[in-house]
């Protein structure tokens, strides 16, 4: 084992620079490497805390060139109505600016 050190503290004493070089090009590789498996890991796992997760779909919509999705709701009720074996069915709302919400005379501001 002394061996072992004395070699390569004579390395990286002798080739510095390229030492350096790889050892913060195989930290940069290892970084990115755990980071994209961890989004890959988060991807597969998404709904698997939901019961029947297996029966959970999202709907996107491909428009102006890109996958969103926001759809119309007339479209995704549509959707949910016209196959037999779609069981319940929810729409999701996102909001971009502040909304106002009148119920009962009072007044609420949902800010985002």
């Amino acid at each position: 084992m002394k061996t072992l050190i004395r070699n390569f503290s004579y390395t990286f004493r002798r080739f510095f620079a390229a030492s350096v070089l790889n050892i913060a090009g195989l930290s940069i590789a290892f970084s990115s490497f755990f980071v994209i498996m961890t989004q890959i890991d988060y991807d597969y796992n998404f709904n698997k805390g939901y019961k029947d997760y297996k029966k959970i779909f999202r709907v996107e919509v491909y428009s102006d060139n890109e996958w969103t999705e926001i759809a119309p709701r007339p479209i995704l009720e549509l959707i949910s109505s016209s196959s037999p074996h779609i069981l319940s069915s929810s729409i999701i709302t996102y909001t971009v600016s502040n909304q106002d919400f009148n119920i009962n005379g009072h007044i609420f501001i949902i800010v985002r």
